[in-house]
């Protein structure tokens, strides 16, 4: 968290610099408490190093980048590639995006007006969330789930309804409950958070 306030600022409100952070430290706002508690981020992978343990809470490549992307890379620096992109994506890549979609799919996909390239899945449903929920809407979640998806429906001021997945034990499988699915939605539900295959279960 950044915030930039002059020391004149401080120095005429007579507030000394641990007064001020003791302050700021209850300003964050009601609908995010609780997501300033350390996560399994934080945690796991210091844990992780200090016993030399294979670290299953995050995933770290241990194969170099191909080299065709490092030569696409190299090709863009050279060439001066150095401008603002198409908020939404660039035209050639929301183009091919369409075209390998749209053969799964089986359909036209629009380039322009339905694909929308973001920084990694995080800033995508937080886009989502921030574009698609008003206050009190309610999101379907399904437990368990990727710790930052409740985190994007609160910082909307969205309310997050949860359906547990069920372990099977005879077929060790985690299964869905449709009548539990279909029980959770309600005359406020705005969105059902999916994902495939899930994260973490890989159903």
């Amino acid at each position: 968290q950044y915030m930039f306030v002059s020391s004149r600022t401080l120095t005429a409100r007579n507030i000394r610099l641990p007064q001020f952070a003791a302050c700021m430290q209850s300003t964050i706002s009601k609908r995010l408490r609780g997501f300033d508690a350390p996560t399994v981020w934080s945690e796991f992978t210091p844990l992780s190093q200090q016993h030399k343990s294979v670290n299953l809470g995050q995933g770290f490549p241990d194969w170099g980048t191909p080299d065709f992307v490092k030569k696409a890379l190299i090709e863009a620096i050279t060439a001066d590639c150095n401008q603002y992109s198409r908020s939404a994506g660039d035209l050639p890549l929301v183009q091919a995006i369409a075209r390998h979609y749209g053969k799964l799919l089986n359909r036209t996909i629009d380039p322009l007006n339905e694909v929308t390239v973001s920084v990694g899945a995080t800033e995508g449903i937080y886009a989502i969330m921030q574009a698609m929920i008003n206050e009190g809407d309610e999101v379907v979640i399904l437990e368990p789930s990727f710790d930052i998806y409740p985190a994007t429906v609160q910082m909307a001021g969205g309310v997050c309804k949860y359906v547990p997945l069920e372990l099977n034990p005879a077929t060790s499988e985690w299964e869905l409950s449709m009548t539990k699915l279909e029980a959770s939605i309600t005359s406020k539900t705005k969105i059902i958070l999916l994902n495939t295959p899930h994260n973490p279960t890989g159903k």
